[in-house]
């Protein structure tokens, strides 16, 4: 099971045609990426590679999804992959 979250992370976070897609609909496969990294176990990378590059996007444009989108609710989920339960312990990264 694990190997099938590898391979969708890899399809998912390679799927925009644009590196930083600026709308929430061009950015539905990095989201989805982001959980097939996490139940893959790739929690660093897709927390550097796809969230914080090219969803939030942190070179430059500090929190683009929710400063240019609006998008509280959607970064919010994205997020949630990320910890265990209940946003107290997070799985795998690093600051």
């Amino acid at each position: 099971m694990k190997q099938a979250h590898v391979r969708l992370y890899e399809y998912y976070k390679n799927k925009p045609e644009q590196e930083l897609p600026d709308t929430l609909e061009k950015m539905e496969p990095l989201f989805a990426a982001v959980m097939h990294g996490c139940h893959a176990g790739r929690y660093q990378e897709a927390l550097d590679e796809v969230y914080r590059q090219r969803i939030q996007r942190n070179q430059g444009k500090s929190m683009y999804i929710r400063k240019e989108l609006g998008a509280w609710g959607t970064d919010l989920t994205a997020l949630a992959g990320f910890f265990h339960q209940y946003w107290d312990q997070t799985r795998g990264w690093t600051d």
